[in-house]
């Protein structure tokens, strides 16, 4: 057996990591992710302080795609129409 602080023997340990029950699906890992931060960013500076600044993430992530999708299709403007194109997708 592997000690802890000994690096795994190539090959063997790796298969086995490989193996592990872990679900590293990017999905699922991006949420925990965000779910770790968002919770100890409320943890430090309290409730309040914390929805706000996940709400400004928010704000500039939505800003960031809207960018990139005016750019992509050559719109000046995002209308609701366009907007419902891509949710009843």
């Amino acid at each position: 057996m592997t000690e802890v602080n000994q690096d795994p023997s190539p090959g063997k340990d790796i298969s086995a990591a490989e193996k592990a029950d872990l679900d590293l699906d990017r999905d699922i890992f991006m949420r925990t992710l965000m779910r770790e931060l968002s919770g100890t960013l409320q943890d430090l500076v309290g409730i309040e302080e914390a929805s706000g600044f996940i709400s400004v993430v928010g704000k500039n992530v939505g800003k960031f795609l809207d960018a990139g999708y005016k750019k992509l299709w050559r719109w000046k403007i995002w209308t609701a129409r366009r907007s419902g194109m891509f949710l009843s997708i």
